[in-house]
């Protein structure tokens, strides 16, 4: 088991210094860290179960699907992190003007505060992140408010 992790602190060491050499960002060095664990424990579950050692099988098992979540929720950040980067128009993208504002809170240009308020709430409710909206939805819904209330 000692060889086993000083196996692993070595590939990850490698892998610092690749990526430290090819300047990669922190968010693939992450992924390709879970890919290159995800491979290597997959090689070692299919070995130990085609010698019979099931019972040394099962952790590697556990551990393999530990990096999958471990994946998912990690791709989840970065997702939320796109959506709030958007928000702000830093991602590239254009700012939204006002006409598209009105668009995504579904008013008039002739709107008042408060209608633009209870259109917004109206929207907020049925798509936020907690009752199954997403976040780039949200973001985009509370950039639209700001925007319009600011125009006023």
């Amino acid at each position: 088991m000692g060889f086993l992790a000083v196996g692993l602190v070595s590939l990850l060491a490698l892998l610092l210094v690749a990526s430290l050499a090819t300047r990669l960002s922190v968010r693939h060095l992450r992924l390709l860290a879970l890919v290159t664990l995800f491979i290597i424990l997959g090689a070692g579950l299919v070995v130990l179960a085609l010698a019979g050692r099931y019972g040394l099988a099962a952790p590697l098992g556990f551990i393999m699907m530990w990096l999958l979540r471990l994946w998912r929720v990690t791709r989840g950040s970065d997702n939320a992190g796109k959506a709030e980067s958007a928000a702000d128009g830093k991602a590239g993208t254009q700012p939204m003007t006002v006409a598209e504002a009105r668009d995504v809170l579904g008013v008039d240009a002739a709107a008042s505060r408060e209608e633009i308020e209870t259109a917004y709430r109206d929207l907020i409710v049925k798509n936020h992140p907690d009752h199954g909206g997403t976040d780039w939805i949200a973001a985009q819904l509370n950039h639209a408010r700001d925007i319009l209330l600011n125009d006023h």
